[in-house]
C-alpha cells in the first residue's frame, strides 16, 4: 500500500493504492520478470521479490552451469 495526499483550496484528499503485479512480474514497478523453470534455458525458482534462486547443483546467472 502506498499513501497519497492531494491538497486543494478547500479540502485534502488522502488515499492509499496497492498495485498487484501480473504473474511472473515483480518489484515496485512490476518490471522485473522471473518465471521458474527447470529445462535447457535454466534451472531456478523465483523468490517473492523476483530474484532467481538456482536449484541444487546449478550455478550461473541463468543457473545453466
Amino acid at each position: 500500500w502506498q499513501p497519497y495526499r492531494h491538497h486543494g483550496p478547500s479540502l485534502t484528499l488522502e488515499y492509499r493504492l496497492r498495485f498487484r503485479c501480473d504473474s511472473n512480474y515483480y518489484g515496485p514497478f512490476c518490471n522485473k520478470f522471473c518465471r521458474a523453470r527447470d529445462d535447457f534455458f535454466g534451472h531456478f525458482a523465483c523468490e517473492p521479490g523476483g530474484t532467481k534462486v538456482c536449484k541444487e547443483g546449478w550455478t550461473g546467472p541463468e543457473c545453466r552451469e
